[in-house]
């Protein structure tokens, strides 16, 4: 029998780690396994990237279903101690009594969570309705090192699961795995690395989708070199160096232009003051968030990611499937993917000249654009598409299975 697989984060919203779950989600089903993708999105009008999973077989499944929370209402009932060993508020008993009732109704083989508070509310739920084992992905570095304020109810909850044996960890960068490791007291090995994956098939086909009608839409000259960033608006993307980075490049480039295209990347919000501050405004260009990446990286000629801390960053994968040379800092899951020298230039999160210097070299020389961009394109589709995420997760279910105890 096919493994049966439920896939759990907690809503859709534009980001990395959900367009990561969805994209596995369908590679897993069309290659045979049994997927369930669990949420708990209200709004499902409002939803990202699910559209990809039209036709792949996915069951979507809203986990806020009140059969769910009767079932494990139920569970609770008959494990009267559980939550006694379970140092959580109200409110998230709740999401994990509806996540246990959810897997004992579906009863996979395996649970595998996304992001901190999913990985704790599904890591809980499963050891409730006794599924045999439980993935737990981190994506970024710990919370603790973001300054998030669930961190230390987090690390509790992650305490208890590491004591679990049915329970289980990766992270999709090396440098994350540490962070994780030195905050819970893991030793780093107990942390499989799985780096991100995703289909070049579909960059590729529309690699030059919309390039030229979206300068022209943007008054954007067709032979003005132009700078490109795909990022939230958050600390840890550095916008401020962004800013600082292109404002280096105008006196020697003053016909350059910047694309910013993320979540609150738009004029109206803290960049675009940010940018009026900085007397940026006519040439950086912030988009918000898009729907035509492709074209965005199509018309693009070097793309820029200053960040402070990554986990294994979407958008230089993208960039790079596009051939568009990187140059971004040596951060989290970065070094992991972007080969100094040879896909781009990896510069200290705060050398911003020194990255300014990396794209003006990259804008004066054509032929060095090319050769990087060639061989980010094969690094990806060589190491990072879809099809290898999918090869390596399905390898570790089997792993972890071998090993659940009564399977």
């Amino acid at each position: 029998m096919p493994i049966n697989v439920c896939l759990y984060i907690s809503t859709f919203l534009p980001g990395g780690a959900e367009r990561q779950l969805v994209s596995l989600a369908g590679v897993l089903a069309r290659g045979g396994l049994h997927v369930t993708l669990l949420h708990a999105h209200k709004d499902m009008r409002q939803a990202h990237y699910v559209e990809v999973l039209e036709g792949s077989g996915v069951a979507l499944v809203n986990v806020m279903a009140p059969d769910f929370l009767k079932e494990g209402l139920r569970l609770s009932r008959e494990h009267t101690d559980f939550f006694a060993h379970i140092p959580a508020p109200q409110t998230l008993k709740m999401g994990m009594l509806f996540l246990a009732g959810a897997f004992a109704r579906l009863r996979p083989d395996i649970v595998h969570s996304y992001l901190d508070p999913p990985n704790c509310t599904a890591g809980c739920a499963a050891v409730l309705a006794n599924v045999p084992a439980h993935l737990a992905s981190f994506r970024n570095v710990d919370p603790q090192s973001l300054g998030h304020d669930y961190a230390e109810l987090t690390l509790q909850l992650y305490q208890y699961l590491i004591a679990r044996t049915s329970t289980h960890f990766e992270a999709n960068s090396r440098n994350g795995a540490l962070h994780y490791a030195r905050w819970l007291g893991m030793d780093p090995r107990a942390i499989a690395y799985c780096p991100n994956g995703l289909d070049p098939a579909v960059y590729l086909a529309n690699a030059q989708a919309g390039a030229g009608s979206l300068r022209q839409n943007l008054g954007i000259p067709a032979s003005a070199p132009l700078l490109l960033t795909l990022a939230r608006f958050a600390p840890e993307k550095n916008p401020e160096a962004m800013l600082d980075i292109f404002g280096r490049l105008l006196p020697q480039r003053p016909d350059c232009h910047y694309l910013v295209a993320g979540t609150r990347m738009s004029p109206g919000d803290e960049m675009g003051a940010m940018a009026r501050a900085a007397g940026l405004e006519d040439r950086v260009h912030l988009l918000g968030v898009r729907s035509d990446v492709a074209g965005l990286l199509s018309a693009a000629d070097v793309f820029l990611l200053p960040s402070r801390m990554e986990g294994f960053p979407n958008a230089i994968m993208e960039a790079m499937v596009m051939g568009l040379p990187v140059v971004a800092s040596d951060a989290g899951g970065i070094p992991d993917l972007v080969r100094h020298g040879e896909d781009g230039f990896l510069h200290a999160p705060d050398d911003t000249e020194g990255m300014a210097a990396s794209v003006l070299r990259l804008l004066g020389n054509e032929g060095l654009r090319q050769r990087f961009g060639a061989s980010a394109r094969q690094r990806i589709v060589e190491d990072f598409s879809l099809k290898k995420l999918g090869d390596r997760v399905l390898a570790r279910y089997e792993e972890l299975l071998a090993q659940a105890p009564g399977r």
